[in-house]
């Protein structure tokens, strides 16, 4: 029996070599995108992006375009051990997204 290649984490990920998806559903007003630099700028980066195994962003698209704009150049990542198939990249990027959402409404 033969294992899955393992899930990698790099902390400090090129954010110029990131593929954003081009599904991504999710985006932010420049306003909404202002709101989320501030802690990132106050207490870096707390959660890392997620990436397929070919470096598609699967989650952490807004947090990147945040990053960018405050200079930043790396990101912590997760890096998937397996290509995942596209129709399952782009559901756990909608519930992630969903999940994400649900939580910050109080």
């Amino acid at each position: 029996m033969s294992s899955a290649p393992a899930t990698t984490f790099h902390e400090a990920y090129p954010l110029k070599d990131l593929r954003p998806a081009d599904y991504n559903p999710r985006h932010l007003s420049d306003e909404a995108c202002a709101r989320l630099q501030e802690p990132i700028g106050r207490h870096g980066v707390v959660k890392p992006v997620i990436l397929n195994a070919d470096g598609t962003l699967v989650a952490g698209h807004q947090r990147t375009k945040a990053m960018t704009a405050l200079g930043m150049t790396h990101t912590p990542a997760v890096m998937l051990g397996t290509k995942v198939r596209l129709t399952d990249e782009i559901q756990f990027n909608l519930l992630h997204n969903r999940v994400e959402t649900e939580a910050s409404v109080v």
